[in-house]
């Protein structure tokens, strides 16, 4: 076994491992196309290391190398398909994905016939080496245009993250980085590019530093991520206070003022006929009834805002824009005394 191998084998295994602990932590659609990606990940580096193993005989090399590459031929989609659900643009991103997976299903068609892998060579200090052919041409080229892609997208969402969720994404974002670098540097004797292998050595950092942010920042902690979700909401509940107690104040006021109104023409008995008295009675209360309904909802609206995070709760439809216009009704207060004009351009459906 030389280093090279070895620095691979130990990404491959410790990697599942990672994997298994993640997705035992987030039984969600991240952890799931998380392990799936990093199943085929180990697998590639088992088929990789191998395939430049020592003492390896031609047939054995092509055959592991050949089974190495059926898994990473994958490794692009399920990588995006993460990245999407990760940042939540897999809406956005859908057509692209359907694209990755079926330009990539159709090159493992080809993974264990000559058009992908037609022979391994020596190159540079390893006995055997993969040759490409024409389906091999087309893999590196869906791998070096959606690896970077969703690194872009990993990078904005960091961009915007704030308080603990930074760190985490940084620390996926630095693990992932030196993974991929190891990897995508393994094309380069594929083309006859004599580049030594010294990143295959970066590989093992990869687990190294998912374990190190999984255990000092709750990197895929769900637990923590709903605490952060649930901090954000309490900040915003704040910034809403005085809009919400201008929009509840209002109603009680308008109560106020036609009770008092009323009251006060029976005491100066301003109604000559009962009856008269009896109908704006009935008026009155059906008025106030109204504004304390509003009043209940919207404090309904805001305990509802303000309930701490729950996956077991039941999941409805909403309707988006009139949610965004009730917000804003509800902000309307500040808004309006900082000149803030703020408009809706959601479809209705």
């Amino acid at each position: 076994m030389n280093p090279y191998n070895f620095c691979v084998l130990f990404f491959a295994f410790s990697s599942f491992i990672v994997s298994l602990i993640i997705w035992f932590k987030r039984q969600d659609a991240v952890g799931r196309s998380y392990f799936i990606y990093s199943v085929l990940a180990s697998i590639w580096g088992i088929g990789f290391a191998i395939m430049i193993g020592t003492n390896v005989s031609y047939d054995t090399s092509l055959l592991y190398g050949r089974i190495g590459h059926a898994a990473s031929v994958m490794i692009p989609a399920t990588w995006l398909h993460f990245a999407l659900i990760f940042t939540g643009n897999l809406q956005r991103f859908r057509p692209l994905l359907f694209a990755v997976y079926a330009v990539s299903i159709v090159i493992e068609g080809f993974v264990f016939t000559p058009w992908f892998i037609p022979t391994v060579e020596p190159v540079l200090d390893f006995d055997y080496y993969c040759k490409p052919a024409l389906a091999y041409y087309v893999f590196t080229g869906v791998f070096f245009l959606i690896v970077p892609f969703t690194f872009h997208l990993l990078v904005k969402k960091w961009r915007r993250a704030e308080g603990p969720e930074k760190p985490q994404l940084l620390g996926l974002i630095i693990a992932k980085f030196s993974g991929f670098l190891g990897g995508g540097l393994t094309f380069l004797p594929v083309y006859d590019i004599s580049f030594p292998q010294y990143a295959l050595f970066l590989m093992p950092l990869y687990p190294v530093i998912t374990a190190y942010f999984m255990i000092r920042r709750q990197l895929f902690d769900v637990e923590e991520i709903a605490k952060i979700v649930h901090r954000d909401k309490l900040a915003a509940i704040g910034t809403l206070a005085a809009s919400m107690n201008h929009e509840i104040r209002n109603p009680l006021y308008v109560i106020q003022g036609k009770i008092d109104a009323h009251l006060d023409a029976v005491n100066r008995r301003q109604y000559a006929d009962p009856s008269e008295a009896e109908k704006k009675s009935e008026e009155v209360l059906r008025t106030s009834r109204e504004h304390l309904a509003r009043a209940m909802d919207i404090m309904q609206r805001l305990s509802d805002f303000a309930r701490p995070y729950d996956d077991r709760a039941n999941k409805e439809r909403v309707n988006v824009k009139k949610t965004a216009e009730e917000v804003l009704q509800f902000a309307s207060g500040q808004t309006d005394l900082e000149k803030i004009r703020v408009s809706v351009a959601i479809p209705d459906t």
